[in-house]
């Protein structure tokens, strides 16, 4: 391993986080308060086959929008009188993601899509981020090792730590802020 010529080295000893417990074995792993680029590089090459859940969602709202959906609104200029409005791109995207079947209802279809990326997602960014961290202390682990030698709960429990340190374990910010109808392509 080259060195470089550091000014200021950074800290030789890692700090050392202890990730399980005793039901299902616990592992020390080395806090970095961050993703390691090999960390990054695995995640990004372990994951390219996964959809990317936006841009699913939006390319489904895109179809949902094509086919004209309306809602019945209440006429402004008549009381008591509903008109039929053709529902934004917007509106459909938001519906889809929080699986608004009152909006959507005749879309259960596309809403089921739509889930069924979601359920492939929830299952296997776990076992990625999992098998990164285990990558940290025995850098031949593979994706297979972790989905035949590791018990689902540990693979929760490291795949927590991971997002902890891909956060700097910082909190998430929970005032994100939702697509606009340009990020959308309306």
């Amino acid at each position: 391993m080259r060195k470089l010529p550091f000014v200021i080295a950074p800290k030789a000893e890692a700090i050392k986080e202890t990730v399980g417990n005793e039901e299902i074995g616990t592992l020390e792993l080395p806090r970095v308060n961050d993703l390691s680029p090999s960390d990054r590089l695995f995640i990004r090459q372990a994951s390219k086959d996964l959809p990317n859940l936006q841009r699913e969602a939006v390319k489904i709202a895109k179809s949902i929008k094509a086919q004209r959906p309306t809602k019945i609104e209440q006429d402004p200029d008549v009381e008591g009188n509903a008109i039929a409005a053709e529902l934004g791109l917007h509106e459909i995207y938001s519906a889809l993601i929080t699986s608004d079947t009152e909006t959507l209802g005749e879309f259960l279809g596309e809403i089921l899509d739509y889930q069924d990326v979601l359920e492939r997602l929830i299952d296997e960014r776990p076992l990625i981020m999992a098998t990164a961290m285990l990558r940290r202390v025995e850098p031949n682990w593979t994706l297979e090792d972790t989905t035949t030698s590791v018990s689902s709960k540990l693979v929760s429990e490291l795949n927590q730590f991971g997002l902890k340190e891909e956060n700097g374990w910082k909190t998430p910010d929970a005032s994100a802020e939702p697509l606009t109808d340009e990020q959308l392509g309306e």
